[in-house]
């Protein structure tokens, strides 16, 4: 993904969403570089999207389709991939049963309530700040330990001669 990219996907999101003042969209991002893009940030204010940026390394708690709809259409996909074989017994999957067999595991897993069901669990909709217990930041705790000077020379190699 580019910016230059973003921006245009941001004018098609924005072609079909058709977002209105009374009637905003959310559209959730990582922070990738190239959602920090200004004419895509501009786009967004001006035509009434809500740009939510989940914080780094969090995706597997706030991400809606990574904790509700990408398990369910796993587990849609092993179940259908496992019925498959058993049918066809020592028959190699090819691309062509790959797109067969992924279009219907998706469209089990794409529904409404699996959605909702990411937005609840997430605390995103409807809004939840209590959704975490304290322990399941804990390991975020290692990355919040603060270096000193002598930490940091140390850990940075010295130069090498180049004789």
């Amino acid at each position: 993904m580019t910016a230059e990219l973003f921006f245009k996907w941001m004018q098609h999101f924005v072609s079909f969403v058709r977002p209105t003042p009374e009637k905003k969209a959310i559209l959730i991002l990582d922070r990738h570089v190239s959602h920090k893009n200004l004419e895509a940030l501009q786009l967004a204010e001006e035509k009434s999207v809500i740009l939510f940026s989940l914080p780094a390394h969090c995706t597997h708690r706030l991400q809606p389709l990574d904790v509700a709809f990408f398990g369910a259409q796993h587990k849609y996909y092993n179940r259908v991939m496992t019925e498959w074989m058993k049918i066809n017994p020592g028959r190699p999957v090819t691309i062509y049963q790959i797109i067969q067999l992924f279009s219907t595991a998706y469209v089990k897993a794409a529904t409404l309530t699996i959605a909702l069901s990411g937005f609840r669990a997430t605390g995103i909709a409807p809004f939840n700040r209590h959704i975490f217990l304290e322990h399941m930041f804990l390991p975020s705790l290692n990355t919040d330990v603060p270096c000193d000077e002598n930490q940091l020379e140390a850990s940075v190699p010295a130069p090498q001669s180049p004789i």
